[in-house]
């Protein structure tokens, strides 16, 4: 065989190569980019995050259909949580020693409670899990911050080197999602396969993960797009599109795309409660609820197409269903004062003050937390 036929076939050999590869990068491309993995379940609503997360409230709580764990929190954090058995009424301590004055998250997976334990230099945190009777505990991530997340089986949660990370709760499979820095869990968009996160880097903005299993499993990074709708309206006041202005903004809840915030009113100083919308490529901004009790981020709470919040002269729990429209009272009780603390399912948990020959609330050892339906029915006395 000549040296040219011999040439001639290295190329077909090399070309037969290169097209099953480019077809094969198809195919994986493919195959990666139809991943049906969508998050359904999370341990706690973002109001609950919320709740177990700040040092302004004083309890810390987590539930899933057969439990509610509890406790009250300290300044050196929780020493012991209460398990109550939803069938049974029976409540027994666990004494577990987790958090601190500033963070207490805790979440609760089949018959494990996951919760997190300050490190020695008190800069980061650990990730522990024990059982429902507090015993077999052990470590499952170190070095991490307080942001513990968990989504179907896998547990969320921020490294400072790595970004955000999973862990599977069933396999114990480690796997990073993105590099990104996200902070507390704040939603999630099943049908977009997303899950979004307060942003590290900027207060104002938020950021949407969205999880490819099979990305991951190939140990390539999921998509992450950054939302930073409150400088959209910043911009739109600044150019007189919109007649209000919010000098200080939190998100409470994300509905099929649709953002729920509040804010304070900078012209008149009321809070108010709003939805954005995007329309166009750009944020259309609805006030919603005009003066609502808000106060050190409590008295108001999103969850399943519902926002609860607490009246003005806080005496009343009302509820906000965005689909109809309709604005119900739920809960009241004379001569006492309400806040929200979180929503869980179709169920709320408030806190009760005494109040004074004024009406003002009175902040003293009598305040309980209560646990309820959105039809106002006491389920559980959480004290």
């Amino acid at each position: 065989m000549s040296g040219a036929k011999l040439v001639e076939k290295g190329n077909i050999i090399i070309a037969t190569i290169l097209l099953l590869f480019i077809v094969a990068c198809c195919v994986l491309a493919s195959w990666i980019s139809n991943d049906n993995y969508t998050p359904k379940r999370v341990s706690n609503s973002a109001s609950v995050t919320e709740m177990n997360r700040n040092p302004l409230y004083d309890l810390v709580l987590t539930e899933n259909d057969q439990y509610i764990i509890y406790g009250k929190k300290s300044d050196d954090g929780l020493k012991a949580f209460v398990c109550l058995n939803k069938q049974s009424m029976r409540q027994k301590s666990i004494d577990i020693k987790s958090g601190d004055k500033d963070h207490n998250q805790v979440c609760l997976y089949n018959k494990s409670i996951i919760y997190v334990k300050p490190t020695k230099n008190g800069k980061q945190y650990d990730i522990y899990s024990c059982n429902i009777d507090g015993n077999k505990e052990k470590v499952i991530e170190k070095n991490v911050y307080s942001n513990i997340t968990i989504v179907d089986d896998w547990l969320y949660c921020t490294n400072l080197k790595k970004g955000l990370i999973r862990t599977s709760l069933n396999s114990g499979k480690k796997q990073v999602v993105n590099k990104y820095l996200c902070n507390d869990y704040i939603g999630m968009n099943s049908e977009k396969g997303e899950i979004y996160f307060d942003s590290f880097i900027n207060d104002y903005n938020f950021v949407g993960i969205k999880i490819n299993s099979r990305r991951l499993a190939l140990f390539l990074r999921s998509s992450i797009k950054e939302f930073s709708f409150l400088d959209s309206l910043k911009r739109d006041i600044d150019e007189g599109i919109l007649d209000h202005n919010y000098t200080y903004t939190k998100v409470i809840g994300i509905d099929k795309g649709d953002i729920w915030f509040y804010g304070i009113n900078a012209q008149n100083g009321n809070i108010e409660i709003c939805k954005a919308m995007k329309k166009d490529g750009k944020w259309e901004t609805t006030k919603v609820i005009r003066n609502p009790y808000i106060k050190f981020d409590f008295g108001v709470a999103f969850e399943k197409e519902k926002v609860y919040y607490t009246s003005s002269d806080k005496t009343e729990i009302h509820m906000y269903d965005t689909r109809t429209e309709k604005d119900v009272t739920i809960y009241k009780n004379y001569g006492k004062c309400y806040g929200v603390y979180s929503a869980s399912g179709d169920n709320l948990i408030i806190k009760e003050w005494d109040v004074d020959s004024k009406g003002e609330l009175i902040d003293n050892n009598n305040s309980k937390h209560y646990y309820i339906n959105n039809s106002g029915k006491v389920l559980y006395e959480l004290d």
